[in-house]
C-alpha cells in the first residue's frame, strides 16, 4: 500500500465512525455505507471487510445499520 492510499484511508475512515456509530439513524447508516464503498474502491474491498466487520462486532444489536451495510454489498 503506498502512502497516498493510507492517506485517502485515513480521511474516509475518520467521518464513518461518526455518522455510523454517533447517528444512531437510519440516513447516518446510509452515509456510512457510501463511505465505506469510497473506502472499498480506494483501499480495496477487503480493507472495507475489516471495517464492515468492526462495526457489525461493536453494534451487533444495530439491525438497521446491519441493513444498509448488506444494502451496499458488505
Amino acid at each position: 500500500m503506498s502512502e497516498y492510499q493510507w492517506v485517502e484511508f485515513r480521511a474516509v475512515d475518520a467521518p464513518l465512525d461518526d455518522a455510523a456509530i454517533q447517528g444512531r439513524n437510519r440516513p447516518a447508516y446510509q452515509r456510512a455505507a457510501e463511505e465505506l464503498s469510497v473506502l472499498a474502491r480506494a483501499c480495496g474491498k477487503s480493507m472495507a471487510i475489516a471495517k464492515v466487520e468492526s462495526i457489525r462486532a461493536k453494534f451487533p444489536t444495530r439491525n438497521a445499520l446491519s441493513s444498509e451495510l448488506k444494502k451496499a454489498g458488505f
